[in-house]
């Protein structure tokens, strides 16, 4: 069964921020959250509103869906969406635990680099790190030993850090299984997952010959593409997204008629809907994508799809069953499980009017 982590947070409850506008709107609030492999300290971010580097607490500031970029110098240690806590963990798309070799090797990156060799105190990443990462790039997301016979990686360590060769798998591990036990971080199975799109939708693209939006009428929407998600009892499901062009309808009020507007349909398995920008008409499930002149996206760059509980029925062979040999029990549907899909890289084309 693949697990993925998500956390509970206790000491870092008060964390999160009021806004600076006044506002209702969560999204223009701003929030703390923290960074943590112990919190690392120097460590650069960027998001659409704002950029800096993460203080003594390892804390940083974002707003409610976006996504956040994590770097030393130029090497990029990931992305994710702003939250309470990132970790390695949240930066490693379909990671399964913390020895995934994606997740260790970032672990091990940032005990390497920690300015008193003590990460049990914190991470701190100096300034001649930071110089020296400038110009670098580094490849995470590769096999433990090919990591570690970089030559490269291997001649940046021993220059710029007091520890001089790159600290063990098994060390990095341990040191982190510390941390989410100190930090009081709770460990669930649960699907917990974020899917990044890069599509262009191309402006020549007609709209649909069918004017209401059917999965199974293939010309009732211009585009579509899924992907594989875990349930939280790591059962398999497929997420289909339709991406539909619409007209200059000033009578729907989700898209009031505005130019460079599209629908997305969000179906998991057989055209179970799930999500939608209007939670008061959930049927059918809608989120508006709207575009600036120049294809980029003015509506929220992230989807948050929080209404998916996955079907299963005391006849369907797919029900999870209790432990083998004898399968005795019959176990409840999971529970509904959050995941978010990434918007940021999709673009509507050179040419944008409709």
């Amino acid at each position: 069964m693949r697990r993925r982590f998500y956390y509970l947070v206790v000491l870092f409850s008060g964390l999160t921020a009021m806004g600076c506008g006044g506002g209702s709107d969560d999204s223009s609030r701003d929030h703390f959250g923290v960074f943590l492999d112990a919190p690392v300290k120097n460590l650069s971010y960027t998001s659409p509103s704002h950029s800096g580097r993460t203080n003594d607490q390892g804390q940083f500031r974002y707003r409610e869906n976006e996504s956040v970029t994590f770097r030393i110098g130029d090497i990029e240690l990931g992305v994710s969406v702003g939250q309470a806590i990132v970790s390695p963990f949240e930066l490693v798309l379909g990671a399964d635990g913390v020895s995934h070799p994606s997740v260790s090797n970032r672990l091990r990156f940032l005990q390497t680099l920690d300015k008193d060799n003590n990460p049990a105190n914190g991470i701190e990443i100096s300034e001649s790190v930071r110089t020296a990462a400038i110009g670098m790039s580094i490849d995470f997301d590769r096999p433990v030993a090919e990591f570690e016979a970089d030559t490269s990686l291997d001649d940046f360590i021993a220059d710029q850090t007091m520890a001089k060769i790159l600290v063990t798998q098994l060390v990095a591990e341990a040191h982190f299984a510390e941390v989410i036990r100190d930090y009081h971080l709770e460990a669930h199975a649960a699907a917990n997952h974020i899917y990044k799109l890069i599509q262009n939708l191309d402006p020549r693209w007609s709209l649909p010959v069918e004017a209401t939006f059917t999965s199974t009428e293939a010309t009732s929407y211009n585009l579509t593409r899924s992907f594989i998600i875990d349930d939280s009892f790591g059962f398999s499901h497929t997420v289909n997204l339709f991406f539909v062009k619409e007209d200059l309808d000033s009578s729907d009020p989700l898209t009031g008629g505005l130019a460079n507007t599209w629908s997305l349909y969000v179906e998991v398995d057989n055209g179970q809907q799930v999500g939608g920008s209007d939670p008061d008409n959930p049927e059918p499930a809608r989120y508006i994508l709207r575009f600036d002149t120049d294809g980029s996206l003015l509506t929220p760059t992230y989807v948050v799809v929080s209404n998916w509980t996955p079907l299963y029925s005391a006849e369907d062979s797919a029900r999870p069953l209790g432990p083998a040999p004898d399968n005795p029990t019959i176990y409840d549907p999971p529970k509904s499980s959050n995941f978010k899909i990434d918007l940021s890289s999709v673009k509507f084309g050179e040419d944008l009017s409709l």
